[in-house]
């Protein structure tokens, strides 16, 4: 058999694997979609309503897009590079529609580590005030910008026990 080229494509749409989709080694797995593991509506604790399936992603965001690549910090060079998980699942640990700072390089190199993983993970859209989101149930509605955070990762998990009520 030859080696075939891999070929990446962007997609807009991704799956939700809960809080952390990427980096691998740290993913969490509590969504409903990850590597090698299906799930029944039964095993949907906290109700297809109160979780996420899927959500758009926009992958415009130049400031991600230009980061050089250097030391150890994540690389920049594209959607591309991460591959795999990163191409198609988000987690719920950054607000929606995150992006880099303009000032990250000003940042301590903790926060850019945190961000640039945060953008990888991000959940958004070119609309303005939101991202559209399609809950286990089906049902598409729009996640504000203003979500707060403790919302939608409890929106990202299927069996976390959290009650979503409110700004969602």
């Amino acid at each position: 058999m030859t080696d075939l080229p891999r070929i990446w494509a962007l997609t807009s749409y991704l799956g939700c694997a809960g809080l952390n989709a990427w980096p691998d080694a740290t993913e969490t797995g509590d969504g409903l979609f990850y590597r090698n593991r299906a799930h029944r509506i039964a095993d949907i604790l906290d109700g297809t309503s109160n979780t996420l399936a899927f959500s758009e992603r926009s992958n415009l965001d130049p400031v991600f897009d230009s980061y050089p690549a250097f030391d150890d910090r994540i690389i920049g060079w594209g959607w591309w590079v991460y591959g795999g998980v990163g191409d198609v699942l988000f987690g719920t640990q950054a607000p929606v529609n995150f992006r880099i700072p303009a000032n990250i390089d000003t940042l301590p190199a903790a926060t850019q580590q945190q961000y640039y993983i945060w953008r990888i993970n991000a959940i958004g859209s070119e609309h303005t005030g939101g991202v559209n989101a399609c809950r286990a149930d089906g049902s598409v509605s729009f996640l504000s910008d203003s979500v707060s955070l403790t919302t939608l990762q409890a929106l990202g998990t299927r069996n976390g026990g959290e009650v979503v009520q409110g700004d969602n």
